[in-house]
């Protein structure tokens, strides 16, 4: 099997990654029905759990797709600062995004434990999210297609075309549509992910700023700010200006980035 992994990465990457993200989905759905009634303490502290253990299969099949290089780009300090660097735009991304629209929570503070309970859960979210789709799925694409700039450039778009596809699959049961303007955010913002991990080798920095945004976001919503999912016309024009600048980062870092190659 490791040998057909190693033969077909990109095959086993796509199929693997969709099969988990809908038990992962149908596991959340069941932690809220299951948990929601007792507390919203207890229900982020089940959904961490939920999340860890998905973590733990993402981190198996990220390893089997990595398998002669092991972890050692990915875990250790070295690159972290360079994932920090090319996530620039994202973190202007997200701050901006905060501003705008609050937080998408509607949470009560029940204890001041539930604070702490938020972040593990957007911690752990964040982890699955990161192994998922920057880690296996762009690994076994990098792994395949990074050799020249061109390859590397298209490597981050397929990866993000499609993480899009997932995310619109997973959505279309939402009771809230998923507008246009959110799902070129969806794809700009999976570039520049994309980008800062070809650049760094480095998939902790990708989990430190989206931990942190999914964490802030909750926060906010755990305090009752307004929320609202439209963009205001004035806050249009810089917002998109936001985004073409991720995009133009993400194109100069994934070329910048040096050949991500599996050693024998």
């Amino acid at each position: 099997m490791t040998v057909k992994i190693q033969n077909s990465p990109i095959a086993f990457s796509i199929i693997f990654t969709i099969i988990l993200v809908a038990f992962w989905g149908a596991a959340a759905l069941f932690v809220t029905e299951a948990f929601e009634q007792f507390g919203v303490q207890l229900y982020l502290l089940a959904s961490s759990v939920n999340n860890i253990a998905f973590t733990i299969i993402a981190v198996i099949l990220f390893g089997l797709v990595n398998k002669t290089n092991g972890f050692k780009h990915t875990f250790k300090a070295n690159g972290f600062s360079k994932g920090l660097k090319a996530l620039i735009p994202a973190a202007v991304f997200f701050t901006f995004g905060l501003l705008i629209t609050g937080g998408a929570l509607d949470l009560n503070a029940e204890s001041p434990w539930v604070i702490p309970a938020i972040i593990l859960m957007s911690v752990t979210s964040a982890l699955v999210q990161v192994l998922l789709f920057r880690g296996l799925l762009i690994t076994a694409l990098f792994v395949k297609r990074s050799s020249t700039e061109k390859e590397r450039v298209q490597s981050i778009i397929m990866a993000s075309l499609l993480f899009l596809i997932i995310y619109i699959l997973f959505n279309i049961l939402s009771p809230n549509p998923v507008g246009l303007m959110q799902l070129i955010n969806t794809f700009v913002m999976s570039m520049s992910f994309g980008a800062a991990y070809l650049y760094s080798k480095n998939l902790m920095s990708l989990v430190l700023v989206q931990g942190t945004w999914l964490s802030l976001d909750a926060v906010i919503g755990l305090f009752r700010v307004e929320y609202n999912n439209e963009i205001s016309l004035p806050a249009l024009i810089p917002f998109t200006a936001i985004l073409v600048f991720a995009a133009v980062f993400a194109v100069k870092y994934s070329k910048r980035a040096e050949p991500f190659v599996i050693r024998p």
